[in-house]
């Protein structure tokens, strides 16, 4: 799951009465929602709220 599935219903390349764009949006927040925030994708299957390492570092 990935939220940029939620593009063509925001911008109007389907209805937001279109069945999958509902259920889209349904299963972002189902997967992806914590807390009043949507996540654009899981990293893994860990809570979404776990502090992860950041992905790079400042140079020495």
């Amino acid at each position: 799951m990935d939220a940029a599935l939620l593009l063509p219903g925001v911008r109007g390349a389907l209805p937001a009465t279109d069945p999958r764009t509902r259920a889209t949006l349904a299963a972002c927040c189902r997967e992806l929602a914590d807390d009043h925030f949507l996540y654009r994708f899981r990293h893994d299957e860990r809570p979404l709220e776990e502090p992860r390492a950041p992905s790079c570092c400042a140079g020495s």
